[in-house]
């Protein structure tokens, strides 16, 4: 056996220790700030299929969610009135219309 196989050996024999939670938050802490990055609260498991498409650019996909409900607002209050609703507010035809209409009626039968 050489100097490395007694050195790992006696490692094995040797009971494992838990780290102190006070140390093991000071070590991530550490190595969070090292690396750049904060400490990732999502799950490592992939998620639901329209999570992964949004989470490329979500304030872009809510961008583009509020001006699609800006248009349908705009769109639904801006339409004009029904037919029938302006069919009972318009005033029965004068005299002088239905005469009108009435020659209309004659010069297309004689056509």
């Amino acid at each position: 056996m050489n100097r490395d196989e007694q050195f790992e050996q006696g490692l094995q024999r040797q009971p494992l220790r838990k780290v102190p939670p006070a140390w093991r938050e000071e070590i991530l802490d550490a190595a969070n700030a090292a690396s750049g990055s904060r400490p990732s609260t999502l799950d490592p498991r992939p998620g639901p299929w329209w999570r992964e498409l949004f989470w490329p650019n979500p304030t872009a996909w809510a961008a583009l969610a509020a001006v699609w409900f800006l248009i349908v607002g705009l769109n639904f209050v801006s339409r004009e009135a029904s037919p029938q609703r302006l069919t009972r507010h318009v005033a029965p035809p004068s005299p002088q219309l239905r005469e009108l209409l009435k020659q209309q009626e004659r010069l297309f039968a004689e056509l």
